[in-house]
């Protein structure tokens, strides 16, 4: 019995982990402003090998793209459990991910929401903003 409730718990705190991973995107992509405090594009990168296009979304684009995929009405948003998958605009296929762009080397690429230490760890230059402010302390 305690291990199971050993896994359970490790599955609650993992799955708590990556909401706040995705939360913690989410936030990064709306806060970066622009002139009179907009936020600047969402970028979204279809991992589908046949496609592998990138899309930039305003907020309200966005939000609207989301209330679509999930039903939630207008500014509604769900609890991520997982990085939430959209349907690419070209091809068609649920295989759009919200994407983060590289500070060093401006590479878009998706998180990884499975490793909330170093989520956004670029895969091309290997940089991440995250492991260089935890290096500053």
């Amino acid at each position: 019995m305690d291990d199971v409730l050993k896994k359970r718990l490790s599955i609650g705190i993992a799955i708590g982990c990556l909401v706040l991973a995705a939360g913690i995107i989410v936030k990064t992509n709306f806060s970066g402003s622009s002139s009179g405090g907009a936020a600047g594009p969402i970028h979204i990168l279809c991992v589908n090998p046949k496609c592998g296009q990138t899309f930039d979304f305003s907020e309200k684009e966005f939000n609207d793209m989301v209330s679509k995929s999930t039903g939630t009405g207008s500014g509604g948003m769900p609890m991520l459990t997982e990085a939430p998958v959209f349907k690419c605009p070209k091809c068609n296929a649920n295989s759009a991910y919200v994407a983060m762009k590289c500070e060093k080397c401006g590479n878009l690429f998706v998180p990884n929401y499975q490793n909330p230490v170093s989520y956004d760890k670029c895969p091309k230059c290997g940089f991440s903003k995250v492991q260089q402010i935890q290096g500053q302390k």
